[in-house]
């Protein structure tokens, strides 16, 4: 199938990623598209909607009347009903309401769940020996690092591809570490650098210990010596990030001698690197 769409009668041609774009503010991939056509093609009927992304007319009129329900697409009271889509500044302010107001309202059912939950949990003594742990996604492996800084408490020590540091700010890590600093918890980070992480590395720098190396094929961090995650370096080329989501190369432990045998790697791979060096001393 062609990953663009070319509307008739106009010079826009819409790609796969526009829709994609929309998928994590909560729409599926029919109301995205249906969106994202009635921006190209301006105040339109139901049935032109149809014909453009290739869905019989039903389907197209009960994706609108989502999108009419969820505030993103507005229709005329004439016959022919006639359908126009909101501006996208106003879409994507609206969902983000809309999934900060449930995300407020799942919050509050938080502690009630967990208590119905907890009490299904096998007492500790049942709990199987401590292993391995896959951990499905990169979205998932990021929450669960994110998670790992904000319980640390006594050391916090990574080591971080090219990949895996570009995308540090994006990914919400740096924040979670900064939290971590801030707690006055010591944090050593291990890393390659290249000219296209090369000013974040110089930004970790300032704040954390950063020292780097050439050609690393794994990440980990490890939090107080008792719990870590680790894998396969990530992906520098766009086309195998893509399948990130469906990513199972991913581990976490707390297997006290699994821990304690990668901490003591890290430490020696901490003795022979380089300190990574600052762009701009002056302003240091």
């Amino acid at each position: 199938m062609d990953n663009n769409l070319v509307l008739e009668g106009s010079a826009t041609t819409m790609s796969q990623d526009h829709f994609l774009d929309l998928l994590p503010f909560g729409l599926t991939l029919l109301q995205a598209k249906v969106y994202v056509t009635l921006l190209g093609l301006g105040a339109s009927r139901a049935s032109t909607v149809a014909t453009s992304i290739g869905v019989v007319r039903p389907e197209a009129y009960r994706i609108l009347r989502e999108l009419c329900e969820k505030g993103l697409v507005q229709k005329t009271l004439e016959s022919p009903v006639v359908y126009a889509a909101i501006s996208p500044n106003k879409a994507l302010s609206l969902l983000l309401q809309k999934n900060k107001a449930q995300l407020a309202a799942l919050n509050e059912k938080k502690a009630a769940v967990v208590e119905s939950l907890s009490s299904l949990t096998l007492q500790e003594k049942e709990q199987p020996d401590h292993g391995l742990r896959v951990i499905t996604g990169g979205m998932n492996l990021v929450l669960k690092v994110i998670q790992m800084a904000t319980e640390a408490k006594e050391d916090y020590v990574q080591i971080l591809s090219k990949y895996g540091l570009r995308t540090l700010e994006e990914d919400g890590i740096l924040r979670a570490i900064s939290s971590v600093r801030k707690r006055g918890i010591p944090i050593r980070v291990i890393t390659e650098t290249d000219s296209s992480n090369r000013k974040m590395a110089d930004r970790l720098s300032r704040t954390v210990n950063v020292r780097t190396t050439r050609n690393l094929l794994f990440y980990m961090a490890i939090i107080d010596r008792k719990e870590m995650v680790f894998g396969p370096a990530f992906p520098a080329n766009e086309e195998e990030r893509s399948s990130l989501d469906r990513r199972e190369l991913d581990v976490w432990t707390d297997n006290s001698r699994f821990v304690e045998g990668m901490y003591s790697l890290f430490q020696k791979l901490w003795e022979i690197c380089p300190k990574q060096p600052l762009i701009n001393k002056a302003s240091h």
